[in-house]
């Protein structure tokens, strides 16, 4: 057997006893690297200012933690209005319903792997908020092209980024906290932590 993360491995042991299990981890493609610099007239096009937004690019199934992202959104746009939140991935009325009523959300839809990697390049961090991951794929592209990675204590998600990533409890305090604390904003950090 083959899986992407020791904590993937584990979690099939605990199921069943193979007689050898391989952890080999993901990689990313070419178009995600660290750029010089991200691709400025691509991210205006989507209505975005450079270092001024913050990106979610995964599914939005429970696991993702997508709800509490959007309560961490709610409690940014209180203390940072100046910064906004930018979704990708496939339109759903899931998602339409999760985030309806928060400030600040830009939702994309489905980009390119060529715009993800601009996104990512140009953001404030990228965020992923999961509660489980096998690996966690969207922290490993962020930090592939460069990006502050503000990513949940859970899952996988601690062996993929390592010490190169805040990692933060999954509720809307940590995560809000995280994401002001990269924005340099120490005073929004403490006052959000203290509201999750």
């Amino acid at each position: 057997i083959i899986t992407p993360s020791q904590f993937a491995a584990d979690e099939i042991r605990a199921f069943m006893s193979p007689r050898r299990i391989e952890v080999i981890p993901y990689g990313v493609s070419p178009s995600l690297q660290v750029r010089a610099e991200a691709e400025v007239d691509a991210i205006r096009a989507l209505d975005l200012e450079p270092g001024r937004y913050v990106v979610h690019a995964a599914g939005v199934s429970q696991r993702k933690n997508v709800e509490t992202l959007a309560d961490a959104g709610r409690l940014v746009a209180r203390q940072r209005p100046d910064l906004r939140l930018a979704l990708c991935g496939a339109r759903s009325q899931r998602r339409m319903d999760i985030f309806e009523g928060v400030p600040n959300v830009r939702m994309l839809g489905k980009v390119q792997p060529e715009t993800v990697a601009d996104l990512m390049s140009g953001a404030l961090c990228v965020v992923v908020p999961s509660i489980y991951e096998g690996f966690g794929l969207p922290a490993l592209e962020g930090m592939a092209v460069g990006a502050p990675v503000v990513a949940a204590r859970r899952g996988a998600l601690p062996e993929v980024c390592r010490d190169a990533a805040l990692l933060v409890e999954p509720d809307a305090g940590s995560i809000a906290g995280a994401i002001c604390d990269v924005a340099g904003d120490e005073t929004a950090r403490r006052q959000l932590r203290s509201a999750g």
